[in-house]
Order: C-alpha cells, then structure tokens, then sequence
C-alpha cells in the first residue's frame, strides 16, 4: 500500500494562530499516541519549549490518542503560539509516516526530532546550532541517555562514536545514535528522505536514516547532552511491542530508496513492497507483518498477498544472500570492499560483525561468513560454523608473510603493538590451508599467484577494491593556488619530511599552497612549517572511516593527493587504493616511483610517477600547479581508468558464483540450524563471549605517574581467579618491563611479568596466570613494580573514584600511598 492510500483524509491540520507571522530556525517534530495519562507526553513538550534556543517550532503529530492527549495539545497550543499539531482521525500506527507529514508542514532550516518517552536537556538545541554552524556540518547527534531502570546509572550512554574500535564504521554494525539527539539541516532530507515507512523496518527506521546519510554527509558527534529516553521501561512502546527481524531489515536496506524516500516522492512509497529477489524468509515475515495491520482502517491487502504469492511460485528467481563478514576493526580496508560493495550491490546482503559484538542468533540465518584478517575468532567459533553447515571464506587484503620481513629489515618502522599484530596475521596466514576454507579471497593478482605458489590454498579469487562513484568530490581546478593533500600513514613520513615537504616549500615561492594532512598529536612535525609565506599547513583529525576522511579532506578542494614511500618489498602485493583516493577526491595522483604503480597495473597515464628527489618532486609539483588543463587532463584518464576496472561488477559476479552453489535457505533449513545450536550453544558460548568489565560504568581516576611501585588490595568476586584485567597508562610510549604480584597475607602466589611496549592503550590489559581456586570473597594484594629504561616515560593505572576515600587520597598526596580497599579498578576472571 502506497503512503497516499494510507493518509488519504485522515489527518486534519491544525496550526496555531500565529504559524505565519515567523519563520523558526528549528523545526521539532513530535508524532505521539497515548502518552498523555503517564505524564512523558507532557514532559517531552516541556523539554522542547523550555530550551534555551527560542526560535523553534514544535509540530505534534497525535496519531488518534484518546487519553487525553488532544486537551493537552490544546492547552499547550493556546500557552505557546509556537506549538501546532496534525490530529490523526483514526490511527495510522505508522510513526515514519507521521514524521513525513510533521516534516511537510515544518519551515525550519534545520529539522530536529524528539518522541514522546524523551525529555531533552536545556541547553541542547542552542549548543547543537551553535555547533553545527561553527563546523559547517549539516547532520549532527549529541550524547543520548537510555534508561532500562529506575536508578541514575541504569541506563546505556549512546552517542560518542570514538568509544568504539572503529569509530563512525560503526554505524554498520549498531545503531549507536539515539534519534532524540539527531539535528539535520533540510536539505540532508531533501537529498537522502525521510525514514523509511517500510514494515520491515518499523523497530529501526531509525537506524537505515542513519547509515544512509553517513554514506553522503559528514554526521558529526557534538558532544553535546541531547536527552534522556524512557521507551525501553515502557510495556507499550515501539521498542516493546514490535518485532525486530534483523536480517529482514537489512534486506530492505540493501535497496537503493533514497529517491523513493524523497519528500517530493514519499506518498508514492509502498510500505509493503517486495521484488523478485526477496529472499523466502523476507517474503513470509512481510506475508506475516502484514497481518498484523488487518484491522486499520486503511487496511488493503490484496494486491500484495497476490504479489507475494507470485514470486513465491516462480520456477526461477535469483534470491538475495546474506553474507556475514567478521573483522576485528572496520577500516579502509573494510571501507573499499565490504561496505562499498554493500551499497551496490543488489542481489548480496551485508552485515558486520566482530568478537567483540557478535549475536549469536544471526549465524543461523546467515548464507556464508566472511573473516577478515584475524583467525584468533575463526578458530573460536570454527566448530559451530561446521555444526550448522555455514560455508565460510577468508579475505586478505595485504601480503602479511613479506610486509614482516619489510618490518624486521626496517624498512618499514612501526610501533611494536602494530608489529605484533603484523606478525600475528603473518603466522595464520602461513596456516591457511588448513583452516578449512571454502575460497580464499584477496585484493589483488600478485597476492593470488603468491599464495598459489606457496600452496598457502588453493582456491583463489580476487576481489578488487572499488570507488564510490556516488560520491565523486569534483571541483573547479583552481589557476592561482594549488591544494595540496597526504593521506598515508605515519611509516611514509620520512620521505614526506626528507624530501616532499623541501619540494613544497620551494613550490611556495612560484604558487600559494595550501598543504592538508592527517593529524599526528603531539608529534606533529609539521607545525613548525606554519610561518612559511604563501604557504599553510592545515591538519585533518584522523578517523578509521574512509568515507569520512574522504570528506573532510575534499572540502578542501584537493588538486594534488600525494603518495610517496621507500620501496619495499611487499609494495608489489598492494591495491591501486592511493588512485581511487585521487578520483574521489577530483586530485591527481603524484606518487613516488614505487610499486605498485611502477609495474604492477595497466594504468600509466593516469597518475604522475617521481623519484624520490627533492628537484624531481618541484618540478612535477610546478607542472602540475600552475597548468590546470595538464591536471584536468590526468583525472580524466584516472576517472574512465578507475570505472572499467573498480566499478565492482566482477566482484558481484564473484561472490555470486561461490555463493551458487549453496541452496536457498528454507525455514527447515533454519530449524535445523536452531536445533543444532542450542545442543552446542553452551558448550561454545559460555566461556568465549565473556564480555570485558564495562569501563563506562565507572568514574575512573589515573593514578598519577608510578615510579616504583605501587599496591593495592582487591576482594576477588569469583569463585577461580585465572585472569586480572588493568587498566594501564601513560601519556607517551613507555619503555621497560611491568611485574604483577598477586599476594595473599604476604606470600606471593602469582608473579606475572609484562613488557611495557604491551599494554594497551585506552582499554583492557588482560594478565593470565595459573588458576586460584576457591577466591571469592578472599582479599589479595595486587603489587605492581615498575622497571624503566633509563629515559622512559613513566606509567599509572586507573582507579574507582569512589573507592578513593579522603583518607587515601591524602595519603596519596602526601607521597605515602596507602593500598586501600578496590580502589584499583580491575577485572578479575
């Protein structure tokens, strides 16, 4: 049924007398039903016209409450001519819709949403504009609480993306944004639509706007504190009375709606279509969904049910699959495979998951699994891949076996965490055969034919990275000024410090330069280059999102990418991603004369290749600076080059083919599957999904900086005590060793040594040792002694701040620390 034939005359509008005497700046739309008896409805309206930000609207839409609710809508209507509503005649039920109808009626800049189990913070609208106009950001969020109880801390914190491994990325694995803490400029609607009135996306409408806009604008966290939502307390709310088929609404997000979903376009959206690649299990939870609407009085089922059935009876169809890719992070990597392949492809589904956030009930509805690099998970959940009959596949994006010998000759410096790491992949990658894999996938063809040779598997298939062509950055190539940018890593800043940055410099005198870069905190080498004239140096935050970098960088209007490096060997092994970066961009690709682009691919045209000499980059740079056709020329080549070979339509056919020949999943299939896993659920899933101690359900305190060594007494809460969780750090890259002394009345029972190059940054520090029996409830002293290398900089631990009585932090400040009782913040397993 399309969104007219549900509206039809059902909604009368009702504006306050004064709507055409001003024009709001803020738009706040509050679609509502039957919240009035409660008191939230009348806490949410509060919250509004009480913001400290005057220059707003509020625009309620009753879908038909009969709880009182219309006598309050008019109270308030009649106290603040800021308040107008649209009253529902008999209930829709359908809140997506509501918010179309609000938004058609509102006249603000910027639109704001807010539902009525939520109560925003005062200051939340004027920080948020003030925000986004300082940032010129058209989509923004703030700091959400969720409450599930009754008490202060009972609630989940959603909001800051930087808490997370892979930050805005995500977004594609949860929905971490609450919607009451959301503020978009219209024309984000304008471009991407409104949320989506689908059934199948009823319980997270919500989150598809979200992940849709972040493919096309920079949605930035404001820090700000937006609101407060009850919803999860209450038996009536959407979140409770709803059913949430995640499979089935990311089948729905696989198609491309955003035209569809337009303003101009919306009353034409059919809230029950299929097509006739729906899988099976998608058509009879829409059959069974739509059921559930028989008794509203737009209700019309009849062309559907016929469409539904049609499908279902034909002899042939290609059905959407559903792939399941595990990574440990979601990076660029991830960023020019999966999740790009994901907004194209139209018959493959794609969800995201890690160890770390895995759900245990999508395996049973999966059609295949994807690991990414790390195998340390694989081999965990192995055997219940097996049990269910899951194929599984492995993609590689890097020659990890060689880059360690790069690494170990220097010529490749790396921080030892990320050598670890590095060495860590290299050693499963040498066990591949045996893993077990269906197919191996990799990035490019000197990583096939290697793996080949080395009998590392034998069946291989490249999967190129590919452009997002939907978000080509183009721009008027400037005559008078050249913009400059470096997006590589931390390991090409020799060569950008030894011979790039000297080549710019002397480029300065001839043109204005502008110089964009990633960030590098303290480090930052290049801040004393500030002062040079015609030429300014401008650092970009860093982020693991590519798209998002992408962004932020091409606001700049980028002329020139660089690429620079030593040659090493694994180079021959890597993607042409520095040209894809260049195209999105609208930037040419000056590169160092370096594989991979020195042989490695057909493209010679399409990019500038130099030595690594200071005179050789200046004059490249000249060239291509002060003669915009010459650069003009370059991209197109790049552009024409980088759509017939990244456009992703091989590796569509790819994945298609080794998905093939596995049969379309019947609802047998996952019974099967269902019966299967609770028999080994147990077995699997008690010990290795043990989630870490939360460390926001803490105010944390650092320690200060520890010279020697430092203890603490602790009461142990289990009942066999194998592992101890810290809480290092340090305000720079500490050297030397750390021993953990686990003592009870003056014995040593474990000593654990720990190199200080291995402790991990931010998060969790996780000391195994033999196990203590019968611990709960025994008091042990944690000693901790630290042994520097001579110029180290020193290390602390975090501790309870409320542990911390006034008696040691006194102590504490009068340098005779006492040990105190859980004062160190620890996670005993």
């Amino acid at each position: 049924m399309k969104v007219k034939e549900i509206l039809q005359n059902n909604s009368e509008w009702i504006p306050n007398k004064n709507y055409d005497k001003y024009n709001p700046k803020v738009s706040v739309l509050l679609p509502t039903f039957r919240r009035a008896k409660d008191g939230f409805f009348e806490r949410a309206v509060m919250s509004v016209l009480n913001q400290t930000f005057k220059n707003l609207e509020l625009i309620i839409i009753d879908d038909a409450s009969t709880d009182g609710t219309k006598d309050l809508i008019k109270y308030f209507m009649e106290t603040d001519e800021r308040v107008h509503c649209i009253r529902h005649r008999q209930n829709i039920g359908l809140p997506a819709i509501s918010e179309y109808e609000g938004y058609m009626k509102s006249r603000g800049e910027y639109i704001s949403f807010i539902f009525d189990d939520n109560e925003w913070d005062k200051e939340y609208i004027e920080k948020t504009i003030v925000f986004m106009i300082r940032e010129k950001v058209k989509a923004s969020f703030g700091v959400v609480k969720s409450y599930f109880g009754e008490k202060k801390k009972e609630c989940v914190i959603l909001g800051n993306p930087k808490v997370y491994p892979s930050e805005m990325n995500e977004i594609f694995i949860t929905n971490f944004i609450g919607n009451a803490g959301v503020v978009l400029h219209k024309d984000v609607i304008e471009d991407i639509g409104l949320y989506d009135p689908h059934i199948s996306l009823k319980r997270i409408c919500d989150w598809d706007l979200w992940r849709r806009i972040f493919q096309k604008y920079d949605f930035e966290f404001t820090g700000v504190n937006a609101s407060s939502e009850y919803g999860v307390t209450l038996k009536d709310s959407l979140g409770n009375t709803e059913n949430l088929d995640l499979w089935v609404g990311l089948e729905q997000m696989s198609e491309d709606r955003n035209e569809l979903l337009k303003p101009k376009s919306f009353l034409e959206y059919d809230i029950f279509s299929v097509n006739r690649n729906n899988t099976l299990f998608f058509l009879d939870t829409i059959e069974e969904e739509i059921q559930n609407y028989r008794g509203k009085h737009w209700f019309n089922d009849e062309k559907s049910k016929k469409e539904i059935l049609e499908i279902k009876n034909m002899e042939k169809r290609n059905t959407k699959k559903r792939i399941l890719v595990i990574s440990p992070l979601l990076d660029a990597t991830s960023n020019v495979s999966f999740i790009r392949y994901n907004e194209i492809f139209k018959d493959i589904v794609f969800y995201f998951e890690s160890e770390r956030t895995l759900k245990k009930d999508n395996l049973i509805f999966v059609d295949a699994i994807i690991f990414m690099r790390d195998l340390d998970f694989f081999q965990k959940i192995k055997k219940l891949c097996d049990s269910l009959k899951i194929p599984y596949y492995y993609y590689i994006d890097d020659n990890f076996i060689i880059l360690t010998d790069d690494i170990k000759n220097k010529k490749i410096i790396m921080k030892s965490e990320g050598r670890r790491q590095i060495e860590k992949f290299a050693s499963n990658t040498k066990k591949l055969s045996i893993y077990g894999f269906k197919k191996v996938f990799c990035s490019t063809e000197e990583l096939k034919k290697y793996f080949l040779e080395n009998n590392l598997h034998h069946d291989i298939e490249v999967l190129n990275p590919i452009i997002d062509f939907k978000n080509i950055f183009r721009h008027e190539m400037k005559k008078e000024s050249i913009s400059i940018a470096f997006m590589g890593g931390n390991f090409r800043n020799g060569i950008l410090k030894e011979i790039i940055l000297p080549a710019i410099i002397r480029l300065s005198k001839d043109i204005k330069v502008k110089f964009y870069y990633p960030e590098n905190g303290k480090k930052d080498f290049l801040k004393i280059y500030n002062d040079e004239e015609n030429l300014n140096f401008y650092s970009i935050e860093r982020t693991f999102s590519l798209q998002k970098a992408l962004r932020r960088f091409a606001k700049n209007e980028i002329d020139i990418l660089i690429h620079c490096g030593e040659e090493i060997n694994n180079g021959i092994y890597k993607t042409e991603n520095s040209l894809l970066n260049a195209v999105q961009l609208g930037a040419v690709l000056v590169t160092s004369n370096i594989e991979p682009y020195k042989s490695k691919f057909k493209s010679k045209n399409e990019y500038v290749r130099v030595t690594n000499e200071i005179n050789d980059w200046y004059i490249a740079l000249k060239s291509l600076a002060q003669n915009s056709e010459i650069r003009e020329n370059i991209y197109n080549k790049a552009y024409f080059y980088c759509k017939e070979k990244y456009s992703g339509e091989k590796e569509e056919k790819i994945l298609k083919n080794a998905l093939s020949e596995f049969k379309d999943l019947r609802n047998i299939d996952f019974i099967k599957r269902y019966r299967k896993f609770l028999v080994i659920n147990e077995e699997i899933f008690k010990t290795k999904f043990e989630k870490p101690r939360s460390l926001t359900d803490r105010v944390l305190n650092f320690s200060g900086l520890i010279k020697n060594k430092r203890s603490y007494n602790i009461k142990c809460d289990i009942k066999i005590f194998k592992t101890l969780g810290l809480l290092f750090a340090s305000y720079d890259e500490p050297k030397g060793n750390v021993i953990v002394r686990i003592i009870e009345k003056n014995n040593i029972l474990r000593e654990i040594s720990l190199n200080m190059e291995d402790f991990i940054r931010d998060n969790w520090t996780y000391l195994n040792f033999d196990p203590i029996k019968n611990s709960l409830n025994k008091i042990f002293e944690i000693q901790i002694e630290f042994f520097y290398e001579k110029g180290s900089v020193l290390m602390g631990v975090f501790e309870d701040t409320e542990k911390r009585t006034f008696k040691y932090k006194l102590f504490n400040k009068l340098g005779y620390p006492i040990k105190g009782l859980d004062v160190l913040y620890v996670d005993c397993k």
